[in-house]
């Protein structure tokens, strides 16, 4: 397999037949090696020992996160609650404009924008300014959208008595959004 369409950019969509062709060929022989490595298996009598680690597995796999939680284990280490509420919330609004676009939302809008707007929302008076926003992003429908997901998520967060208070930021009370 030849690795010239290896390096392109495969988050543009429509995918170019060159692109789609190279990931058909890329899988092409993955059913042949998987009866050949079973074969091998079964004649060195591990089959039965790989069928209970594959089954072990099975019971170790990572719980699905649902569908609207964009946020993960290490923004939980890094946020306090309410925080990280209204940074999921920011993050569903982006995951939305992501999939218009056909973009991985880093590409529309990075998460360290985002967590600033959590905790600094003033900062959405400057939506047009900031860095680390796709320029199909920084329209005040966007701008407006985000604000009211800010303003919904806080309400939300405070009458779930989510805690806002950490060793290292402070009360989310004393910020004002605009």
């Amino acid at each position: 397999l030849g690795k010239s369409q290896q390096k392109t950019d495969w988050t543009k969509r429509p995918l170019s037949n060159a692109q789609s062709d190279y990931a058909a060929k890329d899988v092409a022989f993955l059913p042949e090696i998987k009866r050949k490595l079973l074969s091998l298996a079964e004649q060195k009598e591990i089959l039965e020992w790989i069928k209970e680690e594959n089954d072990a597995w099975e019971i170790y796999r990572a719980e699905e996160k649902p569908s609207n939680q964009f946020t993960n284990k290490d923004d939980a280490k890094k946020f306090p609650p309410f925080y990280l509420y209204v940074l999921n919330a920011l993050m569903l609004v982006r995951d939305g404009h992501a999939r218009k676009l056909n973009k991985p939302g880093y590409q529309v809008m990075t998460k360290d924008v985002l967590a600033d707007l959590a905790f600094k929302p003033e900062l959405i008076s400057d939506w047009n300014s900031l860095p680390g926003i796709h320029p199909k992003m920084k329209t005040e429908a966007v701008r407006l959208e985000l604000k009211n997901a800010l303003e919904d998520s806080v309400e939300q967060a405070r009458q779930l008595n989510l805690a806002c208070k950490s060793r290292t930021w402070l009360n989310f009370d004393e910020r004002i959004i605009q």
